[in-house]
């Protein structure tokens, strides 16, 4: 069970993950950004041409989900040419690293609404024969809009012999994150349909793709019709086609290629139509898929010698033609698995055991679970309560199982619970997302969301206060799956907890986090922060830095606050030992408090050195916390509060004082006394310590201690480091990129 936990905190800390970490690049799964796109060209003659990011003037910088416009300049890549442009040879759009990142959050990126200029004129483009995504297997995002060596040779979304830039090239596209499989759909080829047909007679007869007349190309999802002219299929025939031996539309490689991808197609609304007269059909009738196991993808409407020859989806006598029969039909490609079915219950017992529901075996208390969605589950009490005469209060076992989910899809890891909502009796019970466990726990193939289970990892730290659970009509559960597809629909955002009320109880800690950016990146990260938060040895050091593998603590003591309530608090770093840092790229308070609407944040003060700096009459929350309250002071690629003031190095203190109003109870009177970090030591040999670095006059040091950090088997660099953590038992990436997005 240890291992799922520290999945779902892998998961989880791309939504979660404000991303702190010294020298690093913080990208996540929900906004990833800080990518170079630029503008791949060459004419036909090769004389003009962009083929990489060096090129300052034809790049932009991706900033998460938006629209971006990248411009070539042919004047920038004319080289000794002395004519103008000749056509297209290639025509693309890299985003670099992009899908590479996005990937490991099952996410990939995705495009709507692209516009091609050339010399400030859209070109007549079907973006529909657009490709996008990993085309090349190296982690970039490309939009392929033609490349002669590509995807889009065979069938191009624009004739690249007919039209040629003079000045310049503009292209301008929204870029959305999807999941994996949504996006697979970009880079799925242009496919061939044509349309099968012999009369019952065989008189008529077309058995390939050689007769064009009788082709068309499958790009995207749409609707499409193939049409068989019977004056070029009749051979000896003098009567009209009359009724069928085979009729089919067969899509050639479709089936090799969705495999790939992991998807698959949908066939709805086919119509026959034959000499303009439409010939009902009745579609559940009709036999789909790669029915030769050749690749191809077939639709078979009829086949004397195939399945549907028992069951036809129309009535053979009434097809009779001697002009045209027409074939057309929705295609919808999906994910593979997002409509696979499985049955989800609730299962429960209460802390006395008098209530309790075990199995799926109460249909009440079941629900359908088909694809990505919200679901619910609800028990009747009276249906479980047995001789009880109380109502149900507490819980012993508390969870949402999907029987067979985890059996149904490749990899189960792939699925989150999101957004789960308790209700006794109607009443909402507050749920701490973060806390939630949920994977193939038990190893048996189901996909449990495990609320609390007295004898699960959940009991350590429970998401939920048992002691408010007490019904005595109905127990629900909400909650929302995504990743069942792969990705057959786009990932829909969470529910912003701001806009909702939590109901406050006991104590909550407030902390401190720094971060230096001149050339050591000193740093005390988030507690939430994936790698580096609460629970990892470099965040208990204090401040410290990475270098690779190697950890380098510095001295500085921590004043933590405990929040018991409306009131003032205030977070110290007394002596810290900054090294040669003059610049302080992030100063914040991070808190284990959730975001809650009627939470105020008020007078905040940076006070360095005894000075009072800067005061935010209301507090700035993170915009890329989800879950905490994360309230910053300095953020360097945040533009909202970049270098609001200017503190002067060395610093001796720094505090953050903060005033929190909307709890529902009053601050206790006392506060805690300060925590120490521990004091560095002389570094062990044979190491290499930093450049000496003038100690605080609490610890005298010859050079900071270094210790080895923790490591994975496998490194990233991204940015200016990476730091890769492997979690015991576990062997997902954990991947952790700087924030660099502006928010208001």
């Amino acid at each position: 069970m240890k291992r799922f936990k520290k999945i779902f905190a892998f998961l989880l800390a791309f939504t979660m993950i404000l991303g702190f970490a010294g020298k690093l690049n913080v990208k996540t799964a929900e906004a990833a950004e800080g990518y170079t796109a630029f503008l791949m060209y060459s004419d036909r003659n090769w004389a003009y041409g962009n083929w990489d990011s060096s090129l300052a003037a034809a790049t932009t910088t991706v900033n998460g989900e938006g629209r971006y416009t990248v411009k070539l300049n042919m004047s920038d890549v004319k080289g000794e040419a002395t004519a103008d442009p000749s056509g297209v040879m290639v025509l693309c759009v890299d985003v670099k690293d992009l899908n590479k990142d996005l990937a490991e959050s099952g996410l990939a990126g995705a495009i709507t609404d692209l516009e091609v200029l050339f010399d400030g004129k859209p070109i007549d483009l079907d973006k529909s024969k657009v490709a996008y995504g990993d085309i090349e297997n190296n982690g970039n995002f490309r939009i392929e809009i033609y490349n002669e060596y590509g995807l889009t040779v065979g069938n191009p979304p624009f004739d690249p012999t007919a039209v040629a830039p003079k000045n310049d090239i503009e292209i301008s596209f929204n870029l959305i994150y999807t999941d994996k499989d949504t996006a697979n759909l970009g880079k799925l080829r242009p496919h061939t349909a044509f349309l099968m047909y012999t009369d019952s007679g065989w008189g008529y007869g077309n058995w390939n793709a050689d007769l064009a007349s009788a082709t068309t190309t499958v790009t995207k999802n749409g609707n499409y019709s193939v049409t068989l002219n019977a004056a070029e299929v009749k051979g000896d025939a003098t009567a009209p086609a009359s009724g069928a031996a085979v009729f089919c539309v067969d899509v050639l490689d479709l089936t090799k290629d969705m495999d790939e991808l992991n998807l698959k197609a949908l066939v709805s609304n086919l119509k026959i139509t034959a000499d303009g007269t439409d010939i009902p059909v009745d579609s559940a009738k009709l036999v789909t898929g790669d029915i030769e196991e050749n690749g191809n993808f077939r639709i078979e409407i009829y086949n004397q010698f195939g399945d549907s020859s028992k069951d036809p989806a129309f009535d053979l006598s009434a097809l009779t033609f001697s002009d045209k029969l027409t074939v057309s039909f929705d295609l919808e490609i999906i994910g593979k698995y997002s409509d696979s079915e499985q049955t989800a219950f609730l299962m429960y017992t209460d802390a006395g055991w008098g209530y309790a529901n075990w199995s799926a075996d109460l249909e009440s208390a079941t629900t359908t679970v088909k694809g990505d969605g919200t679901y619910k589950v609800t028990l009747n009490a009276a249906e479980v309560k047995g001789e009880a005469t109380a109502p149900a209060s507490g819980a012993a076992v508390f969870c949402v199982d999907v029987n067979g989910l985890g059996n149904a899809v490749p990899d189960v890891t792939m699925i989150k619970a999101q957004d789960v909502k308790v209700f006794c009796d109607g009443k909402e019970i507050p749920v701490d997302q973060t806390k939630l466990v949920f994977g193939d726990i038990e190893e048996n193939g189901n996909f449990r969301i495990e609320i609390y289970n007295q004898f699960g990892d959940s009991s350590k730290d429970p998401s939920i206060d048992t002691s408010l659970l007490t019904f005595s009509d109905t127990l629900s559960v909400e909650f929302k799956l995504t990743g069942i597809a792969y990705g057959a629909k786009e990932v829909e955002k969470a529910d912003d907890p701001s806009q909702k009320e939590y109901a406050y109880s006991g104590e909550y800690h407030a902390y401190m986090g720094v971060q230096t950016n001149t050339s050591a990146w000193i740093f005390r990260n988030s507690i939430d922060d994936a790698t580096y938060g609460i629970e990892s040895d470099e965040w208990k050091s204090g401040l410290c830095s990475v270098t690779g593998d190697t950890t380098v603590k510095y001295a500085g003591t921590f004043t933590d606050a405990v929040i018991t309530g409306d009131g003032k608090y205030s977070v110290k770093l007394t002596a810290p030992d900054f090294a040669d840092e003059t610049h302080l790229s992030l100063l914040y308070i991070s808190t284990d408090m959730p975001i809650s609407s009627n939470l105020k944040v008020t007078d905040v003060n940076v006070i360095i050195n005894g000075k009072n700096l800067y005061t935010f009459k209301e507090g700035y929350l993170s915009p890329d916390s989800k879950t905490l309250v994360n309230i910053q002071t300095q953020n360097e690629w945040n533009s909202d509060i970049k270098n609001l003031f200017d503190p002067v190095f060395p610093i001796n203190e720094i505090e953050l004082t903060f005033t929190l109003s909307g709890m529902g109870y009053a601050k206790a009177e006392e506060q805690p006394a300060p925590t120490t970090a521990p004091e560095p030591t002389k570094a062990p040999e044979p190491t290499t310590a930093p450049a000496e670095t003038q100690q605080s006059e609490t610890t005298q040091t010859e050079a900071p201690e270094t210790v080895e950090a923790k490591s994975s088997n496998t490194g990233l660099i991204v940015g200016i480091i990476i730091a890769i953590v492997l979690a015991a038992g576990c062997g997902c990436y954990c991947f952790i990129f700087r924030k660099k997005k502006e928010t208001r």
